[in-house]
């Protein structure tokens, strides 16, 4: 109010018109501008407040008194409520608010392992019939079967065609100690080395890994020597191999020989 009463004065006593428009132009309130009005108004609620007026007592504010409009000509009347003040600006709302649709996560085309793993396990059988895990046994990986590798390694021709009659020449010869018995079965070993694919020894639980192998057919190939019982195991078992990991059994439904 002071503040239109102060213009009102300027312009009654002939204010430059363009000064007077600049100082009558209204600017948004800023948060500085609202505190100070608050002090203000504060100021004139304690000025006016009654001494004895008791605590509890909520203060009113006074009531001012509208000032009467000065003489200005028409082309010098302005106000400041005449000057836009610029509206804040619209938050938008929930519906106004455009939710992507969802967009599909590309497909990763699945990576097949061009070679293969074999992991085996092996298992002994005992002549209680149970079985014990094959340990320190040795097996061979080969794309050839067992008659055909013993044919090779016995010389003996009376025995050529019968496949158990070679696979127990084969287990004597582990178990002899003369030097009939361990050349023979070096002869053995030699062709199984010459033709294998792979070679292992199995570990304390029977099982044992060949890594990095064409998939294919093959034929495991496997001896193992009890050294308190004497007992001499022989398996032989046809497998498939396929791209990644391929899991086997080797039980006693793979035994050919086992005395």
């Amino acid at each position: 109010d002071r503040y239109i009463a102060r213009l009102a004065q300027e312009a009654s006593v002939g204010v430059d018109e363009s000064v007077l428009k600049q100082r009558m132009r209204v600017h948004p309130l800023s948060e500085e501008d609202l505190l100070k009005g608050i002090a203000y108004l504060e100021s004139l609620r304690n000025e006016r407040k009654p001494v004895s007026a008791p605590l509890a007592e909520s203060p009113t504010l006074p009531i001012a008194k509208p000032m009467p409009e000065p003489a200005v000509s028409s082309s010098r009347q302005s106000s400041p409520s005449s000057v836009p003040t610029p509206s804040p600006p619209r938050q938008p709302s929930p519906s106004d608010v455009e939710i992507p649709e969802s967009v599909p996560s590309p497909t990763v085309p699945e990576i097949i392992p061009s070679q293969a793993t074999l992991r085996m396990a092996a298992k002994v059988p005992l002549p209680d019939g149970t079985q014990r895990p094959a340990f320190a046994s040795e097996f061979f990986l080969t794309t050839r079967q067992l008659e055909d590798l013993l044919s090779e390694a016995i010389p003996y021709p009376t025995a050529a065609n019968d496949v158990r009659q070679l696979i127990r020449l084969w287990a004597e010869s582990e178990k002899r100690s003369g030097p009939g018995g361990v050349k023979l079965a070096l002869n053995v070993k030699s062709v199984l080395i010459k033709a294998q694919v792979g070679k292992v020894l199995t570990d304390f639980k029977g099982e044992a890994q060949v890594a990095g192998l064409k998939p294919d057919d093959y034929y495991l190939i496997g001896i193992d020597k009890d050294d308190e019982t004497g007992i001499v195991t022989i398996w032989s078992k046809s497998i498939a191999i396929a791209r990644g990991e391929n899991l086997v059994e080797v039980s006693a439904r793979d035994v050919v020989w086992s005395k």
